[in-house]
């Protein structure tokens, strides 16, 4: 999973004992440590590495994914499971955060214009300076600067995508008919509660997703008619394919139980048209929304929806016929 699991002494241990590289944690605010940088060479190395390893273990037994791309199978493969990086407070990573802001501002002047600030120089802006970044105040819509917030996050965005870019660039001279998948932890154009955690805590915006072929978008329910056509002017304008995966909600199988209507009989036909793909998402890890009923309700492996065998049976039933609609209409 790249910078978002490749911290701690343990994994940076064993990425150095599997590829000699000496992964570089990156430090909070506070000095504190937290995620390795994304545009580190040892990052990218380390991730080519990997990726490059998974090919050569499992293209030959034809195990991998493959889609059709122009009449042809290609290949597929996932340099990262979600996009998130919160940033790094470290002299390198200012730096480069100081020369992105003065290629789009030129000068301090123009920048506090825009940001409503008065910071004395950009030469003494801090990535992750929480007077000027409050992130949870953004969230919430009350950030003092919500501007600054906004290109700080484009800055982060563009670091992880372009470690990844080069990462793809990489392996596309040893597997030119690669494709690279890339996961977006929340429905893009939407100002869901999801979607502004995730885009601005750890910048997963749909810029994060450009050096991708394919993004799979994990969508909290139906999308609105707005959503769509912003979806629609995306594809247009990347050309990137779709993936719309539909979390697995307890409370579409009890609307199937009751037989009371839902937006979810007709999640098919929106992801037929509007994606390239479509499917059903949960937390496995944290077995919170899956749809196997629980063998013993009175201790649940579930540590929220616990499912009964009804409850599993009518979701089945749902995601079957979902899935025929889809069929029925992408074909």
């Amino acid at each position: 999973k790249e910078w978002i699991d490749l911290g701690g002494e343990d994994r940076i241990a064993l990425v150095k004992k599997q590829y000699g590289v000496d992964l570089k944690t990156g430090v909070d605010y506070d000095g504190k440590p937290n995620r390795i940088i994304p545009y580190d060479e040892a990052t990218i190395e380390a991730g080519y590495r990997y990726c490059d390893e998974y090919l050569q273990r499992y293209l030959g037994d034809g195990v991998i994914l493959h889609v059709k791309d122009g009449g042809k199978l290609k290949p597929v493969v996932a340099i990262t499971v979600e996009l998130e990086w919160s940033g790094s407070n470290d002299e390198e990573t200012n730096k480069r955060f100081r020369k992105y802001l003065k290629d789009k501002y030129s000068y301090t002047s123009k920048l506090n214009k825009a940001w409503g600030t008065g910071v004395k120089s950009i030469d003494e802006v801090e990535l992750m300076d929480p007077k000027l970044f409050d992130l949870a105040a953004h969230i919430e819509g009350k950030a003092r600067y919500p501007k600054a917030i906004e290109d700080q996050m484009a800055f982060r965005a563009k670091v992880q995508n372009d470690a990844m870019a080069e990462i793809k660039r990489r392996l596309k001279i040893k597997y030119p008919d690669l494709l690279i998948a890339t996961e977006l932890p929340h429905e893009m154009f939407t100002d869901h509660p999801a979607e502004r955690y995730y885009r601005i805590n750890g910048a997963a915006t749909p810029e994060t997703t450009l050096h991708a072929d394919i993004t799979v978008m994990r969508c909290t329910g139906y999308l609105t008619q707005k959503t769509e056509d912003a979806l629609a002017d995306w594809q247009k304008k990347t050309g990137q394919r779709l993936v719309i995966t539909y979390r697995t909600y307890i409370g579409e199988a009890n609307a199937v139980l009751n037989e009371k209507d839902t937006s979810y009989y007709r999640i098919g036909a929106q992801a037929a048209r509007i994606g390239d793909g479509f499917g059903f998402y949960s937390w496995n890890e944290m077995v919170d929304t899956h749809i196997v009923a629980e063998p013993d309700p009175e201790h649940p492996y579930g540590t929220n929806e616990v499912y009964t065998p009804e409850q599993s049976a009518a979701w089945k039933a749902l995601a079957s016929q979902q899935i025929k609609e889809y069929l029925s209409i992408a074909k």
